[in-house]
């Protein structure tokens, strides 16, 4: 959004979320949360969109073992995205799904809800990605692979605000790569 000089309210309180949800617009501008998979910048242009498609349909087959591998329980779904520039990955969130930041305030009010699935936006420029898609073609049940999987899911947790579930295995996998 910085490199595309688009205007980011950022909301820090937890109660922000419920006021924009009752007020979607103000003065004109409509309210619409950068964290949402459905969330299509203006600025995207026919040869982006083609460039998208052609990047969907070679990384497809990754994408839908990374899901398998990870857990349709936890992934709706895995797809290429083009506002990630720096980072490999971002979880999202389907239209009218809970948000990251509403699970936590309703989890703090003991309210029982449903796990939520979220959308895995991947960089397909990043080299992780490109380092991903070479392994895959090489030997699909490589433990490397394995290992950058559960990595880029993880980074993306840690990155939405989440704790991870094993520390200890990211930390290894971390180190391994380091090596």
């Amino acid at each position: 959004f910085r490199k595309k000089e688009i205007d980011v309210l950022l909301l820090t309180d937890p109660i922000d979320e419920w006021i924009v949800w009752s007020l979607p617009e103000y003065k004109g501008n409509k309210l619409i949360s950068i964290t949402s998979a459905n969330l299509e910048l203006e600025s995207e242009n026919e040869e982006g969109k083609k460039n998208l498609e052609e990047k969907t349909k070679e990384f497809k087959d990754l994408f839908e073992l990374l899901k398998n591998t990870i857990g349709s329980e936890k992934l709706e779904a895995v797809k290429a995205s083009t506002r990630l520039w720096e980072n490999v990955g971002a979880l999202t969130t389907k239209e009218w799904g809970m948000t990251p930041q509403m699970e936590k305030m309703m989890k703090a009010m003991w309210q029982q809800i449903p796990t939520q699935k979220r959308i895995l936006e991947l960089n397909t420029e990043s080299e992780i990605l490109k380092t991903m898609l070479e392994e895959f073609k090489n030997d699909i049940k490589s433990e490397k692979l394995q290992d950058m999987m559960k990595y880029v899911y993880e980074q993306a947790i840690l990155l939405e605000g989440w704790e991870l579930e094993d520390y200890r295995g990211f930390i290894n996998r971390v180190n391994k790569f380091i090596k």
